[in-house]
């Protein structure tokens, strides 16, 4: 496998023992992933880039053990519905279960644009 590093500026190639790698038009070099270990030391300015930004995946409900009217997670407060469960991102959710929380299943809420 491979990976695309950010050569730094007026970088024009790498070298990694034996294998020599050109720095492309955008700044970028792909090396294999065990010359990326060696390339991404902190001496060299070599960076990964941005990981794309990941999609919402949508919200879930779920239900409270102790009938909270609120809860939070990563930040962020959420209040109970009028029925007590609460609508969370469903990235949340096995932490929430891993704290006595239970899901409603079949009402997984897509996000909105």
């Amino acid at each position: 496998m491979s990976k695309k590093l950010i050569a730094p500026a007026g970088t024009s190639e790498a070298s990694v023992g034996t294998n020599l790698y050109v720095v492309d038009a955008e700044g970028t070099v792909t090396v294999t992933d065990e010359d990326a270990v060696a390339l991404l030391d902190d001496e060299t300015g070599f960076v990964l880039p941005d990981a794309p930004p990941v999609s919402d995946p949508g919200r879930a409900r779920i239900k409270s053990p102790n009938n909270d009217p609120s809860i939070s997670f990563d930040g962020v407060e959420y209040f109970a519905e009028a029925d007590g469960t609460f609508v969370v991102p469903v990235l949340s959710v096995a932490e929430f279960v891993s704290h006595g929380f239970t899901q409603v299943f079949g009402t997984t809420i897509l996000p909105t644009e």
